[in-house]
């Protein structure tokens, strides 16, 4: 009989086990959630805009979900900057699929007009005609980075990371000129 006894004991601590895991998981599920990356990357709360008419923002708006952005996809490229130009805070990134618009020589003008009236926003060009994916400063007047579609996780992530850091040298030039003049 007292190997009964023992048994029906045996649900009591079971039964503070469970409810001390519980209180735990509890706690655990109130504790904030780990930053995204775009939050880690301080591209504020604005969606990123993806303006385009190909497939290339298709294949990156889940990606582009997973790294924390809200996306806002749209498929005209003038009425996009001319709002863009009028409320440059309505966007924390803006990627531009140069490929439905004829290329780059049809998108020099607009692209140059954005990083004028909007030089804070965070530019990203991509195009399957470009020679490769440009990371460096060296197209700066037209956007902060260049990517070859198609793109990858991996390269998105390098784009989303050095987009910020060059356009924080972007911003520092646009000053440094302004104040010349």
């Amino acid at each position: 009989m007292e190997l009964g006894h023992k048994a029906v004991t045996a649900p009591g601590i079971a039964t503070q086990l469970w409810q001390a895991l519980r209180h735990v998981a509890s706690v655990s599920a109130v504790a904030e959630a780990e930053p995204s990356m775009a939050e880690r990357l301080g591209y504020g709360d604005a969606p990123a805009i993806m303006i385009g008419t190909d497939r290339a923002g298709l294949v990156l708006r889940p990606w582009m979900r997973d790294a924390g952005f809200r996306m806002q996809s749209v498929g005209d490229l003038a009425a996009t900057i001319t709002r863009l130009c009028h409320c440059p805070d309505q966007a924390s990134l803006a990627m531009v699929s140069i490929d439905g618009f004829g290329g780059i020589i049809e998108t020099i003008e607009p692209l140059r007009q954005l990083r004028e009236c909007a030089p804070h926003l965070p530019l990203i060009v991509m195009s399957a005609e470009v020679e490769g994916s440009d990371f460096s400063t060296e197209r700066l007047a037209l956007c902060d980075v260049t990517l070859k579609t198609p793109v990858g996780p991996a390269a998105l992530r390098r784009a989303l990371i050095d987009a910020k850091d060059n356009n924080a040298v972007w911003q520092a030039r646009v000053r440094d000129l302004r104040q010349a003049h």
